[in-house]
């Protein structure tokens, strides 16, 4: 579909607003299982509705194959690239972040948002619908913002409550299971490669050694040391696991205990069972032959299960859709995302291994290094909280157990990661987030690939040489280039002329030999011969036009006079700086005058 642009103050949506965005390039809508729903799109700066597409300006798109059309505000705009404006907006929804809301406490999920909805400080044009038939007690304790309570802190809905949001423009809807089995089969390991395969096969167990650890001395043990499971697996693959969590603190742990604690733990965490998280690339797949089993993807929408099988291994799971990139004009998935988010996260803080193919040898680079590893690995305490314990939303590493007293915290996220000295809300100086942005005071970096740099100031380390983007000002010894041919250098330092420097100026060099160069502290201009010795100079001085030639000064030339120092020559004739005339002057009839130091010597 065409998407549809909107004022910002519209609340009619059934008409085409301020028109269609047909001259529109790109449009996409990437939504996460309970958490983002963003709109991207791409604008020529010629087109004819660019400028109406303002901030808090309305698109409304379509999202899916399965939803009704959802509208988004604009909230970002990038410069020109290639006449295209890059456009971002925000689900209708999130403008719950800015409806606050008054302490409540609630014991259903009912009285929940009937609450939310009678406790906004301010008017709340949403409407709340739910499945959910969970009871428990929500207490909102300090004025929050309505759609932080709907997930993502302590003590929220989708901690209480659990379930899978919707947003459905103005109605928020928590479903008990949003999605579905549409009986959609993907032949993991037969007809798709990823690279994912062998690192998530990897994590399957057929076993663990379990272990409790009672102090810094004292470890027990089973006497088997190992618990297995029946497995398909080729070969065993066991993991120690320390199980000294599952008891209270001060309980005298047995054998028996330990080995009841072992079962249970293979039987919660299923520990054959493969990890899914692959991503099906779409429109290049299901177009392909061999491949008909991914076309069904189709029809597959957010938080829809689907089964996953391990061809090789006989092994099959069942996975959930949990991010879906919608083509909002070609009307088909550009990607579906597959797998557990949560997962995820720790897989990619335990697992992930990066292959750095160049190393750069920079000692700052080795210094900032070595102080990051010096500070990681040489950390002592610090607490890990899964919040909240039941269906962890996020990751926190705080410097005290308790959320509420916590200053230095790292917090992770489906928003993104975060550091923050003063505490869980922020603020956070360092960043992470989720559309791709970093927020960092300093960044030390080897290389660095960008197609965009935006600064205020660019400059070496030593700072010799700056770019200063805002004024325009560069400062820098010298600015090369070159052609198919030859290299050329402006050179802005001292001049050097044969073997001594003169003053600042600039200097012009053809495959690193000086040509020419302009001395800015007498306004010279220098010329040079192949040796790169001087041997031309042109200034001008109180006045006068000097011309010297190999350190000599032939003539100058001032408002009143040209003053002569060497011969000047034109054909037989000769003038000298002492007025001493000579040479042949013709005269009529042919005949010709010799004169010689101002003297006739003969007549031809």
């Amino acid at each position: 579909m065409i998407p549809i642009l909107y004022d910002a103050k519209e609340t009619n949506f059934n008409n085409n607003g301020l028109g269609m965005l047909s001259d529109c390039t790109y449009c996409t809508v990437t939504e996460e299982r309970n958490g983002s729903f963003e709109l991207e799109l791409r604008y020529p700066i010629e087109g004819q509705l660019y400028e109406s597409i303002k901030y808090d300006s309305i698109i409304k798109a379509m999202p899916n194959e399965l939803s009704s059309l959802q509208l988004f505000r604009v909230y970002y705009n990038s410069k020109p690239i290639n006449g295209l404006v890059t456009f971002k907006a925000e689900h209708i929804s999130y403008q719950l972040n800015k409806i606050p809301v008054s302490p409540f406490t609630a014991n259903s999920i009912t009285e929940t948002f009937t609450q939310l909805k009678a406790k906004s400080a301010i008017d709340n044009p949403f409407e709340m619908w739910t499945d959910v038939t969970k009871n428990g007690t929500m207490t909102v304790a300090v004025p929050s913002s309505f759609r932080s309570l709907l997930g993502g802190v302590s003590g929220s809905v989708l901690d209480v409550y659990g379930g899978e949001y919707e947003w459905d423009n103005y109605t928020v809807k928590l479903h008990a299971q949003r999605g579905q089995d549409r009986g959609v089969k993907i032949l993991y390991g037969k007809n798709l490669k990823d690279v994912t395969q062998e690192e998530n096969i990897s994590n399957a167990l057929t076993g663990i050694y379990p272990y409790y650890k009672a102090d810094e001395n004292t470890v027990l043990e089973l006497p088997e040391k190992v618990v297995q499971i029946q497995s398909i697996y080729a070969y065993p693959r066991i993991a120690p696991v320390d199980l000294s969590s599952s008891f209270e603190s001060g309980t005298t742990v047995t054998v028996d205990m330990l080995r009841e604690a072992a079962n249970k733990y293979i039987k919660n965490n299923d520990i054959a069972k493969p990890t899914i998280s692959i991503q099906v690339q779409f429109e290049p797949l299901w177009q392909t032959e061999g491949y008909e089993d991914i076309a069904g993807l189709e029809r597959v929408g957010l938080c829809d299960t689907v089964e996953v099988e391990f061809y090789k291994l006989g092994v099959s799971a069942k996975a959930k859709v949990v991010k879906t990139v919608f083509d909002v004009l070609k009307e088909k998935y550009e990607s579906i995302g597959i797998g557990d988010a949560r997962t995820n996260i720790a897989d990619t803080i335990v697992q992930q291994q990066q292959e750095i193919d160049s190393a750069p040898s920079m000692s700052t680079l080795e210094q900032a290094i070595a102080a990051a590893t010096n500070a990681i690995t040489g950390n002592s305490g610090g607490y890990v909280v899964l919040r909240p314990a039941k269906n962890p939303q996020e990751i926190l590493i705080m410097d005290t157990p308790d959320i509420n007293t916590a200053k230095k915290v790292w917090r992770w996220n489906s928003g993104g990661l975060g550091y923050s000295s003063n505490g869980y809300n922020g603020t956070f100086a360092l960043a992470m987030t989720n559309d791709g942005q970093i927020v960092a005071n300093r960044i030390t970096s080897g290389t660095l690939n960008a197609n965009i740099i935006q600064a205020g100031i660019i400059k070496s380390a030593n700072n010799d040489v700056f770019f200063d983007l805002d004024s325009g000002i560069m400062q820098a010894s010298a600015i090369t280039g070159k052609d198919r041919l030859f290299s050329y250098e402006l050179g802005m330092s001292s001049i050097k002329w044969g073997d001594l420097y003169h003053g600042f100026g600039f200097s012009f060099k053809k495959d690193g030999k000086t040509v020419a160069a302009i001395e800015t502290s007498s306004g010279a201009f220098l010329l040079f011969d192949n040796s790169n010795n001087g041997s031309a100079q042109i200034n001008l001085y109180n006045g006068t036009l000097h011309f010297f030639v190999n350190n000599t000064l032939p003539f100058s030339i001032s408002k009143d006079e040209i003053s002569l120092n060497s011969n000047i020559r034109w054909g037989d004739v000769t003038i000298n700086p002492y007025n001493l005339f000579s040479g042949s002057i013709a005269i009529p009839g042919g005949s010709r005058i010799n004169v010689s130091r101002g003297l006739i010597t003969s007549l031809d």
